[in-house]
Parts: structure tokens; C-alpha cells; sequence
């Protein structure tokens, strides 16, 4: 399995199963109030990577600036429903260029996303993008899955530390990496960010650099 079919896969679970996952993921999390409460001041502009349905938008008021980014067209489109005030772009960020034009950000969020990037060098790679579009002394705040009894998900073969995880009882698959100890700091380094914070919410680890 190569990389182009790896993402394929979660790009065609999201647009497939759009409306029960966002149906899923429709209220707001603890951990989104926390990052408001400690990290987002008023007036900031924010980008919101892997957006999805734009839940975490709701918990901003009317003076922020929020743009949400996904790859998914279905997701894109209920939350441009849900909140038409803000601006929402169909994006695969790991491309070069997918920033162009987007100007810089005092908030970059990546809820739940990151772990669904297949290849260790553009994993590499994105933290350098983000370097890119992030205000000097803004942060960068994302998480991954603490994900608890691995071995009920399908290991790739071929692939260490790669899995298809199943939704609603198998029918459709996601690909997720599974992060080992070290790796995502080695990633924070690499891109030269300092880590502020790491905290765990909701079954997520959350780290924030800057």
C-alpha cells in the first residue's frame, strides 16, 4: 500500500460517512474550552487544520477571525452551513502551497489530525508549513489519539506503527499512525518549535509550541 492510496482511503472515509461522522463529533470537547481560556485572546485570527463539521469554531465569539481547512468536500460543506460567517477552504495540507495567499495566524489548532498524515518526512514537513503561517509568538496547539488496545485495528503490512481502524462496526476504515515515545517531540525539534504545553483531554494527548 502506497502513500497516494493511504490517504485516499481516509480522504474517502470522511467525505463517505460525513454526515453520521460529523453527527458524531457534535459537541463541544473540554479541551477546546481550555485552549480558549488559556492560549486564544480576543481579536485573534485563527486557523483550524483538519476542521471537519467547524465544531471548534463555536466556541469563539463574533470578534475572532476564524478560517477552517479540511479535506473533506462533505465536511466542508456542513460547516459552512453551521457557520457562514466564517471562511472554510477545501485544503490537503500536506501539499506544498496549500498556504499560499492565507496570510499568517496568531492560533494554528489541529485537533485529531495529525496521526492520519502517513509518511514520517511529511509529517516532517508539515511542522515546517505551519513554521511558515504562524505570527511570531503565536502557537500551535495539536493533538493526537491516545489510541487504547491497538491490536483490534488492521496493521498495514508493510508498515510499522500503521493501522486501519473501523468505523461503525467495519464498514468503512480510517488509517491512523501510531505514535512511539519520543517521535512526536522529534518532530517539534525538527522544526525548531519549543514545547509550552502537553496535557490530555478526551482520550487525546494535546501539545502546544511555539
Amino acid at each position: 500500500m502506497v502513500k497516494d492510496d493511504i490517504s485516499n482511503i481516509n480522504k474517502h472515509f470522511y467525505n463517505e460517512n460525513a454526515r453520521d461522522f460529523s453527527l458524531s463529533r457534535a459537541n463541544v470537547w473540554d479541551s477546546f474550552l481550555y485552549i480558549k481560556d488559556k492560549y486564544i485572546n480576543d481579536g485573534d485570527s485563527i486557523l483550524d487544520i483538519g476542521c471537519g463539521n467547524g465544531r471548534f469554531a463555536r466556541i469563539l465569539g463574533n470578534d475572532m477571525h476564524y478560517t477552517g481547512v479540511d479535506f473533506s468536500s462533505k465536511l466542508l460543506n456542513i460547516a459552512r452551513h453551521s457557520f457562514p460567517q466564517y471562511k472554510f477552504y477545501l485544503k490537503d495540507v500536506t501539499k506544498e502551497g496549500w498556504y499560499d495567499n492565507m496570510g499568517l495566524f496568531d492560533i494554528v489548532v489541529a485537533v485529531a489530525m495529525f496521526h492520519h498524515i502517513s509518511e514520517e518526512k511529511t509529517r516532517q514537513v508539515f511542522f515546517h508549513y505551519i513554521k511558515k503561517i504562524l505570527k511570531d509568538g503565536g502557537f500551535f496547539i495539536f493533538s493526537i489519539w491516545n489510541i487504547k488496545n491497538i491490536e483490534k485495528y488492521n496493521p498495514i503490512k508493510g508498515r510499522k506503527n500503521d493501522y486501519l481502524i473501523p468505523w461503525q462496526g467495519g464498514k468503512s476504515f480510517r488509517y491512523v499512525h501510531q505514535f512511539q515515545e519520543g517521535e512526536i517531540e522529534s518532530y517539534i525539534s525538527l522544526a525548531s518549535f519549543n514545547l509550552v504545553e502537553k496535557f490530555e483531554f478526551e482520550q487525546n494527548y494535546y501539545f502546544v509550541v511555539s
